[in-house]
């Protein structure tokens, strides 16, 4: 084996790349100290295997790659590609070392274990040996050493320990199957001795199936009674809660209608009052002109009374200014008198006067003055005469506003009694129609008490029907458990006698309920529709009439022989169109692969929903 190149890239002082081709007849390289000479040699045993960092001069594994310089930064993966050269072949081993601690090793191309390297180069005579790489002072170390360490050291020398250490693995091979088979002693012999515990608890269990299977009879019988009884119940509760439900409709319709109703009377109450309150208020404007008309008629009494003074007192200066006219008329009719005997006298005076003009002066002084008092009693006279009339026309006036007032008081009155009349009518009807309201009313919450009490009654028969709901329910589940847990105890059962079977018959595929599998929620119907077939043991006809002509075989067997394939239960087509079939029995089944076109000559059966569906397929 000849060393034909080395690659390095990044191990130890090696950043770049480097290949260096070994020629034929290269014997030493040679350079000043830190070249990097000592890292060819390592970088060559770190190749071969070598795992040591003391023998690699390093502290650590993280040693081997470049750490960096003032130049360039320090890398992250060491690589060594080593490349060897036989008479035969050639061998290319290459090591990478990275800095999170990953190492990796290939071997001509193609990645492999270390250990896969290390015995490549045991085959080849070169493993382990560093005996060929010698160090200064080794071979000072090699002269003091002791006889074992030389012997090592020749031993390793001369090849024998790579078979020393296959000898020392097929050692602890061979313990470790010495003490395996210790050990499956151990266990035979405790098998051994539960045998019979189980051979016992086997009995136990056959005479226990077997007064389970009466149980689940009983049991099925008792559960299929009360399962009627609960359905006849059911029902009755159902046609109960029917007629609640009907007789509900009704009464709220009824409560409709009365809603309908006391909603008219409420309407027509509500206009009642609209015309209490319009004839309230007229009234109250009535009262209102009635109290302004009487307190202007007391007004308007008391002006009479003023007037009726006045006019008494009109009389009264009436009466007292015709005496007064009459005194005027009369001394008028003097002064008239004694004007005309002054005329007279005059006239018989103006001669005397002419004769002396004092006695005709003072004549016509006392004429003068005469006319003065005439003229003011005309005066007095025209002006009691205009008073007299404006007093008599005043108590006509009041007169007549007295009697617009009576006439006015009297419509008024009229109108009043009018509204009263209204007004009382109004009150009588709406109290009618309050006494209908509370009678209406007292009526719809006697209906309302009535359908409170039909409803609690409804609500607890529909409680009773939950109630025998969940009983039905846990009853169902209860018998599936039991029915779930008795086909298990079945199949354990049969498994074993299909065991003890198989062993009689080397022909034989097994027990039925071994070969088909189903969900837990139809496992029961197999145990009740193919109670006997799921207990016997599947045969190929041929095989096991040879078997049987041999020795005496017991036990129920199911022959398995071709069948044609439009040979199909009649059944099939005809109930799975049916509402009523949620599917067919040999659907909810999943046959083993062998046996899978083998069950077509099994009975089918249709899966319905309820016993009630049941009898009506049937009838």
């Amino acid at each position: 084996m000849i060393i034909k190149k080395i690659e390095l890239q990044g191990f130890k002082s090696f950043p770049e790349r480097t290949k260096i081709i070994l020629h034929p007849g290269i014997t030493a390289i040679v350079g000043p100290n830190g070249t990097g000479k000592s890292n060819i040699v390592d970088a060559l045993l770190w190749t071969l295997g070598g795992q040591r960092s003391r023998s690699l001069r390093g502290d650590r594994s993280g040693d081997v790659i470049f750490n960096g310089n003032t130049k360039k930064p320090p890398l992250g993966m060491a690589d060594v590609v080593l490349f060897l050269r036989d008479d035969d072949e050639e061998l290319t081993i290459n090591h990478r070392f990275f800095r999170s601690g990953e190492s990796e090793y290939r071997l001509n191309g193609k990645q492999v274990r270390l250990k896969d390297i290390q015995d490549s180069l045991w085959k080849r005579d070169i493993a382990g040996k560093e005996y060929f790489v010698i160090e200064q002072g080794k071979i000072g170390l090699f002269l003091t050493s002791k006889p074992a360490e030389k012997r090592l050291f020749l031993e390793e020398a001369a090849g024998t320990a790579f078979y020393k250490d296959k000898k020392r693995q097929t050692q602890n091979k061979l313990e470790n199957s010495e003490q395996n088979l210790t050990r499956l002693e151990d266990i035979i012999a405790e098998v051994s001795t539960a045998k019979n515990s189980l051979q016992r608890q086997a009995s136990a269990a056959i005479k226990y199936r077997k007064l389970r299977e009466k149980i689940r009879q009983l049991n099925s019988l008792n559960y299929r009674k009360k399962f009627l009884e609960i359905e006849k119940n059911l029902q009755e509760i159902t046609l109960s809660y029917e007629n609640s439900l009907r007789q509900e409709k009704e009464l709220i319709s009824q409560l409709k209608a009365e809603e309908k109703n006391l909603g008219q009377k409420r309407k027509e109450v509500w206009n009642l009052e609209n015309s209490m309150k319009d004839g309230q208020k007229n009234l109250f404007a009535l009262n209102s002109q009635v109290a302004r008309a009487e307190t202007d008629g007391e007004r308007e009494t008391r002006r009479i009374e003023f007037f009726e003074e006045k006019k008494n007192k009109a009389i009264e200066d009436t009466a007292e200014h015709e005496r007064e006219l009459l005194h005027i008329d009369k001394e008028r009719t003097e002064a008239e008198e004694n004007l005309k005997i002054l005329v007279q006298t005059q006239k018989q005076k103006q001669q005397a006067l002419k004769k002396t003009d004092q006695a005709g002066q003072v004549s016509q002084e006392k004429l003068a003055n005469w006319g003065k008092t005439l003229e003011t009693l005309r005066n007095e006279y025209f002006e009691k005469l205009s008073s007299h009339t404006e007093t008599r026309n005043e108590g006509v006036k009041v007169e007549k506003e007295k009697e617009l007032i009576q006439r006015q008081e009297e419509k008024l009155k009229s109108q009043l009694s009018t509204e009263r009349t209204l007004l009382q009518q109004s009150e009588n009807k709406l109290e009618q129609n309050q006494k209908e309201l509370i009678q209406a009313q007292k009526l719809k919450d006697e209906r309302k008490k009535a359908m409170t009490a039909r409803q609690k009654e409804l609500d607890g028969t529909l409680s009773g029907s939950q109630s025998l709901q969940n009983k039905i329910s846990e009853l169902k589940e209860k018998k599936d458990q039991e029915t779930h847990h008795l086909w298990a105890l079945e199949k354990l059962e049969k498994k074993e006698r299909s065991t003890d079977t198989s062993k009689d018959i080397p022909e034989a595929l097994g027990l039925l309920a071994d070969l088909i599998e189903t969900d837990d929620e139809h496992a029961p119907l197999i145990d009740i529709f193919w109670k006997e077939e799921t207990k016997a043991t599947l045969v190929h006809a041929q095989d096991f009439m040879k078997t049987l002509a041999e020795k005496e075989i017991k036990g129920n067997f199911l022959l398995i022989s071709p069948k044609k394939k439009e040979e199909t239960s009649p059944i099939s087509s005809k109930l799975y169109k049916d509402p009523q079939v949620v599917g067919l029995f040999k659907s909810r089944i999943r046959p083993r692969p062998k046996i899978k076109d083998h069950l077509s000559h099994l009975q089918e059966a249709a899966i319905v929903k309820d016993i009630k569906s049941a009898v009506q397929l049937w009838t």
